[in-house]
């Protein structure tokens, strides 16, 4: 098997950054996923002969999480340039369900709600003043983020391309679960305080006492896990109508 050189898996990965700008409610990202495969199939796999099946194949139906795109392009081609094609339609469908739920998981459900919860933290402990320090900790969590962003794409290609469909078991491995539940941890944590601190805005009473204190904490905990359990659709609502009804307080 012909082996993909760093430089190819360069490209590739920066063509999964554009595989968004295809989707279409046919076949959604399958058009995107043709897109990907274009550099590597016109050098090894891609004849003349061969050029409308090849079309054909992958601009069927295809869905996918843009962040682990990348486990897609590598197993496709390692399989079109092995010609299991009657495997590799069967495979699209499968890790159509599969790279979708484990990238909402990983990345819509918990890195990126850290990402907002970190930022939301800050800025209400600094009372949402734009300073030197939030500039560059917003800058530095996006910086980080992209790096991982463009890691998690690389290292899919570069595994699937080399281990094929066992490429995703990593996801089921105890170290991944540990990281996952930490993540998740420290996620509910930062939802955690960022409601307390959302319930200190509210000017406190020249009566205050240990029991009013307590009473704010209860009620930040209970607010945050109706968020937590609410489904997702209604999540991001809640969490907006929330900070806007303790902001008018702040302000008022």
């Amino acid at each position: 098997m012909k082996t993909l050189s760093k430089k190819e898996i360069f490209i590739l990965t920066i063509r999964t950054f554009f595989i968004r700008i295809f989707y279409n409610y046919k076949n959604l990202f399958g058009m995107g996923l043709c897109y990907c495969l274009l550099p590597v199939g016109k050098r090894s796999f891609w004849t003349e002969t061969n050029k409308k099946d090849f079309l054909q194949r992958h601009f069927s139906f295809f869905n996918t999480n843009i962040y682990l795109s990348g486990f897609a392009v590598g197993i496709a081609i390692r399989m079109e340039e092995a010609g299991e094609y009657d495997k590799l339609v069967e495979l699209k469908k499968a890790l159509s369900g599969t790279l979708g739920a484990i990238g909402d998981n990983l990345v819509n459900k918990i890195i990126l709600p850290l990402m907002i919860f970190s930022s939301l933290n800050m800025f209400v402990l600094h009372e949402f003043a734009l300073d030197v320090f939030a500039f560059y900790f917003i800058l530095s969590l996006v910086l980080v983020f992209n790096i991982f962003n463009f890691s998690i794409r690389y290292y899919g290609i570069s595994k699937g391309y080399s281990l094929g469909h066992k490429s995703l078991e990593i996801f089921k491995s105890k170290k991944y679960k540990t990281l996952l539940r930490s993540l998740s941890f420290t996620r509910d944590i930062l939802a955690a305080f960022l409601v307390v601190n959302l319930l200190t805005l509210i000017k406190l009473p020249d009566t205050c006492n240990l029991l009013y204190v307590s009473n704010l904490i209860f009620s930040g905990v209970f607010i945050f896990y109706i968020i937590k359990f609410l489904p997702a659709i209604y999540r991001e609502f809640a969490i907006i109508t929330i900070i806007s009804f303790y902001l008018t307080f702040y302000y008022l």
